[in-house]
């Protein structure tokens, strides 16, 4: 039961890569690196890849890592996780698949197969922006004895502009949550402040009443009779206010 409970918490970090940082600690850089080398091309695409590097610029902040570093950790760990996909190709072949295995299936590698037929060395590109297939290109490379100088050209090429674009991706989101926060913080302070610049002319008028003490109610009472009716009569009755006064 507890190897079981175990490999259900595996799954859980696994399938949510913010707990997943969260859970490495201090051990982040180094765990993020083993991921991102494993997932580019030792063969076991089930490990978060686009989403943890969009997830790790996202928070980094929190987490307390510099952002560089995480860029630089993780294009090392996807230009060797490729390096490593390239020789297992070019030593093993085909032979590490079987159609029955649950990991290393043909159907699998004849999809990668494919896909580099189709798109030849610009694959090592494209193929990191395709999950599954990411993990098994650089192996169909090395299989089909592709010169290792090329390979080396667009290994690099495709790390750039994958790290690139996902950590692109998870800094702008974490701006636009940092201009919402901002914008939230701001309206109860703008409602405050109007209800503080509505009230400010009946206090003012209110104070100026006071000053004035009682004498001023009269005269107030004046300027309000002609506004308050209308027609001749209320400017009778104005003008009778006026005489009883005086």
């Amino acid at each position: 039961m507890d190897l079981i409970n175990w490999i259900g918490g595996l799954i859980g970090l696994v399938s949510d890569p913010r707990a997943l940082l969260d859970a490495l600690g201090p051990w982040l850089l180094v765990g993020v690196a083993l991921i991102v080398f494993v997932e580019s091309g030792v063969l076991f695409p089930f490990l978060p890849g686009d989403s943890l590097l969009v997830a790790a610029a996202v928070v980094h902040g929190a987490l307390g890592a510099q952002l560089w570093r995480i860029v630089a950790v993780c294009l090392l760990a996807a230009v060797a996780g490729d390096q490593a996909g390239y020789w297992l190709g070019a030593r093993y072949g085909r032979r590490l698949f079987r159609d029955d295995a649950r990991i290393l299936r043909t159907d699998r590698l004849e999809e990668a197969e494919a896909f580099f037929d189709r798109h030849g060395r610009v694959a090592l590109v494209l193929g990191r922006f395709v999950p599954i297939v990411r993990t098994y290109v650089p192996f169909a490379a090395g299989a089909a004895r592709m010169s290792y100088r090329r390979f080396a050209i667009w290994n690099v090429l495709g790390a750039l502009a994958w790290v690139g674009s996902m950590t692109g991706v998870g800094l702008r989101t974490r701006r636009r949550r940092l201009h919402r926060g901002r914008r939230a913080r701001r309206r109860p302070l703008n409602r405050r402040n109007r209800r503080k610049r509505h009230a400010k002319p009946a206090e003012n008028a209110h104070r100026a009443l006071s000053a004035a003490g009682p004498s001023a109610a009269p005269a107030e009472a004046l300027a309000r009779a002609p506004a308050a009716g209308e027609g001749p009569a209320s400017g009778r009755a104005g003008a009778s206010a006026c005489g009883a006064i005086r």
